[in-house]
């Protein structure tokens, strides 16, 4: 077993920001513990899953779904604590090597 870190990237999610609804995207750190990079990959992405907040925030209808991508997989010696979101409107443009900096 190995610890990896996962820049989780979503796009296209609804959600109220500012009192306001919107599609927005975001980046995200996970940290889990697996297998290989590609059970990070699904365990991450299972953290988001379970994680209340976003999945109680977001408005998508079925035929307009969120999408989630794993931009970066990373092993690394020890877990770090868990770190917040950083979201950007669904029409501003962001590469991932500048999110990951």
């Amino acid at each position: 077993m190995g610890i990896f870190r996962v820049m989780l990237n979503g796009k296209n999610f609804l959600m109220t920001m500012n009192g306001k609804e919107q599609k927005v995207g975001f980046f995200k750190n996970v940290f889990v513990e697996a297998a290989d990079a590609t059970a990070a990959e699904y365990a991450a992405v299972d953290v988001l899953r379970d994680d209340e907040t976003l999945v109680n925030g977001v408005r998508n209808t079925v035929d307009d779904p969120p999408m989630l991508y794993a931009t970066e997989i990373e092993e690394i010696e020890s877990l770090r604590p868990p770190q917040g979101f950083i979201f950007f409107m669904a029409d501003e443009k962001f590469d991932d090597a500048s999110a990951a900096s």
